[in-house]
């Protein structure tokens, strides 16, 4: 896995961008700290189920995290909304 830092991920974001679509995956660094990770996305909704469990293991309880908004926008690979699916969880009890 490669780590390039944000200097030159700004200068070279097509570069890694092209390399992303490929399947590659990129770790940006701050100052040699890992801060974020380029990953390819997949349209079958596996990037939507990694972001998922990697909230779920790391301890999310179901509380609404601060400041993801976005997670209400991905997608199962069915197409149903993340936000759908939990209304549908939650009626299902």
């Amino acid at each position: 896995m490669e780590h390039v830092g944000v200097r030159r991920l700004k200068d070279h974001l097509s570069e890694y961008l092209a390399q992303a679509r490929e399947g590659r995956t990129i770790i940006v660094t701050d100052h040699g700290v890992p801060i974020a990770k380029l990953t390819p996305l997949n349209d079958d909704g596996a990037a939507s189920l990694h972001a998922l469990a990697s909230l779920l293991n790391n301890g999310w309880q179901g509380e609404k995290p601060v400041g993801v908004a976005a997670f209400a926008k991905l997608r199962l690979p069915d197409a149903t909304s993340l936000s759908q699916a939990v209304e549908e969880d939650r009626g299902s009890r």
